[in-house]
């Protein structure tokens, strides 16, 4: 069995030896640079995503903070009291959501950290090497293994950090609706509580949020 930790695959891959036939390495080489293409798809979409969520925050709270701004030239003449009703807990959850969802997508964004090809120096070295294209074909069959290790790990750090900013933005954006209701009705009553509620449990549920910072917790550390 083939361990995810990674001091303990190295050392496996240490005393691994190949002596089957050519072509099984061939292939299998292939398939493990279809898998590799594959992870780095599903990570590039994940940080396209929370690039999207980001740009998407920012407009929102762009547009919040100018509400803001132009509030006290609108409401001017009313009494301190009435404008300081137009602010409630749901509006203010609201914003705290997004600013959380928007750190977030920009640290989703930041750490990614895909291994998709040989790299320099082991391109050199084969260069210089002397190795036939069984040999060179085993080595980079190795290389492959460590690579989708890594990249593995790659994906399960960011996939409950895609998960929180989605979440986050969907409380944001709900609490933001029910706090606008607040205003305009003077309450919230209870059936949309429950509703919001319910639309922020089924992201949770959806977005496998709690299971993937499972996955993350239970995951062997990643040395560089």
């Amino acid at each position: 069995m083939v361990s995810r930790d990674p001091d303990r695959l190295e050392a496996e891959l240490r005393q691994a030896e190949f002596d089957g036939d050519p072509d099984v390495l061939r292939a299998l080489r292939s398939e493990a640079q279809r898998t590799i293409d594959y992870q780095t798809a599903a990570i590039e979409d994940m940080d396209t995503k929370a690039a999207k969520l980001f740009r998407m925050n920012l407009v929102l709270l762009g547009l919040i903070i100018s509400a803001i701004s132009l509030g006290p030239q609108v409401f001017d003449s009313s009494p301190p009291g009435e404008v300081r009703s137009l602010v409630n807990v749901y509006l203010e959850a609201g914003v705290g959501f997004l600013i959380t969802s928007t750190v977030v997508a920009a640290i989703t964004y930041s750490t990614t950290d895909l291994d998709v090809g040989l790299g320099v120096d082991n391109t050199a070295k084969f260069l210089d090497s002397s190795m036939d294209a069984g040999g060179a074909n085993e080595a980079m069959l190795y290389g492959y293994v460590r690579r989708m290790n890594w990249n593995h790990h790659a994906n399960v750090r960011i996939a409950p950090l895609l998960s929180l900013t989605i979440c986050a933005s969907v409380a944001g954006i709900i609490s933001l609706t029910v706090g606008a209701y607040h205003v305009v009705h003077g309450s919230a009553p209870w059936w949309l509580l429950a509703v919001s509620v319910v639309f922020i449990g089924s992201a949770i549920h959806y977005t496998g949020l709690l299971s993937s910072i499972r996955r993350t917790i239970a995951e062997p550390d990643m040395d560089d």
